[in-house]
């Protein structure tokens, strides 16, 4: 299973999200089966999906990104907001009942304090590579806890870990991703973009909105 972040700028949440449903069933179609091209099968193997053709018809959405969301979630309190300024909504919690990060999940665009959020989230980065270097973890802890790459320096981590990006941004109905994700992918994205080419696209969404543009953060899980 993979939980990510998605920003849905506007109204109509449900609605944008709906044509990316995993739920969805579509009109028969022939794809790929996915026992093509796997080294690690037997040499006798044989698959039952495809009978030896290595194809497979399937009514499979192809445009499938989630299966189930929540406001909030695991990201709780995702938004920092201004001073004076009151959250729209403030989410469910995630599975072990965590508490909200900072103010708000559904909140106007205005209302945002982008620029705090950056300064927090560098100071949270920092105070993590410090304290993964402190304790000598490996290399497996500091990617899979802290996300710390093996070619990361300091600064190439606090720098990506400052963004305040989310892993996908649905604006007007249409899906804008990081990187392709799977059910089976356990937070680690296919065809990732670099983060820093990410936040650009990013912030273009983003960062020019009228003030009174909704914005909302899910935990979405595929």
């Amino acid at each position: 299973m993979s939980h990510f972040t998605v920003l849905v700028i506007g109204d109509d949440v449900e609605g944008q999200l709906a044509p990316y449903s995993e739920h969805i069933e579509v009109d028969p179609y022939v794809e790929d089966c996915w026992c093509t091209g796997r080294e690690d099968l037997p040499e006798d193997f044989e698959c039952d999906d495809c009978k030896g053709t290595g194809k497979e018809t399937t009514t499979y959405n192809p445009n499938s990104k989630w299966n189930w969301y929540m406001t909030g979630g695991r990201w709780r309190g995702y938004f920092k907001l201004k001073a004076g300024k009151e959250a729209i909504d403030v989410g469910g919690s995630g599975v072990f009942g965590n508490a909200p990060v900072h103010d708000a999940d559904v909140a106007l665009a205005g209302d945002i304090d982008w620029e705090r959020m950056v300064n927090e989230n560098k100071k949270s980065a920092e105070k993590t590579w410090e304290k993964a270097q402190e304790e000598n973890r490996d290399v497996r802890y500091k990617l899979l806890v802290c996300g710390i790459r093996e070619d990361d320096t300091k600064e190439s981590y606090i720098k990506r870990c400052s963004y305040p990006c989310t892993f996908a941004v649905v604006k007007d109905g249409e899906w804008y991703e990081q990187g392709s994700i799977g059910p089976f992918a356990f937070g680690f994205a296919k065809d990732e973009l670099d983060p820093t080419n990410w936040a650009e696209i990013w912030w273009k969404l983003v960062y020019d909105l009228p003030p009174d543009t909704k914005l909302t953060l899910l935990d979405c899980h595929i």
